[in-house]
């Protein structure tokens, strides 16, 4: 089974059904009760990957196609990953146009004891994941 991420809906006024109907699926953290999201910064980056020097450094994460909704392919551990990308926008405006109350949205970033990790100080120049507790009214 080849991974796949998130629905495969591309109309932003059925965001919120489509997340959360019973066939539907999610990135759920039980703990939190949260949504997890990978963030629409990271899901426009072309190929999902910096850019680098010649010397292998992180330059930027490039952004393109940030507005149009739909596939966006990526591989992961040698397979092709299909996720749906969304903006900011369309995610919140299908949650709240669905019914759902807005708890907290957070732009999860890494704690400061984890920078010494090999990586992790350039996960502060670009958002990766987004956070998003909703409640059904």
């Amino acid at each position: 089974m080849e991974p796949t991420h998130k629905s495969s809906n591309n109309d932003i006024s059925e965001i919120g059904q489509d997340i959360f109907r019973p066939d539907g699926y999610s990135f759920y953290d039980e703990l939190s009760d949260t949504e997890v999201i990978k963030h629409p910064v990271f899901t426009a980056g072309i190929n999902q990957d910096w850019i680098y020097s010649d010397d292998g450094t992180a330059q930027f994460w490039p952004v393109d196609n940030y507005y149009p909704p739909g596939e966006r392919h990526t591989n992961f551990l040698d397979y092709d990953v299909v996720k749906q990308h969304h903006t900011l926008t369309q995610i919140l405006m299908g949650l709240l146009h669905n019914g759902f109350t807005l708890q907290a949205v957070e732009e999860a970033m890494p704690s400061p004891d984890m920078l010494d990790i090999p990586g992790m100080k350039d996960e502060l120049r670009r958002p990766m994941m987004l956070l998003v507790k909703a409640q059904k009214r």
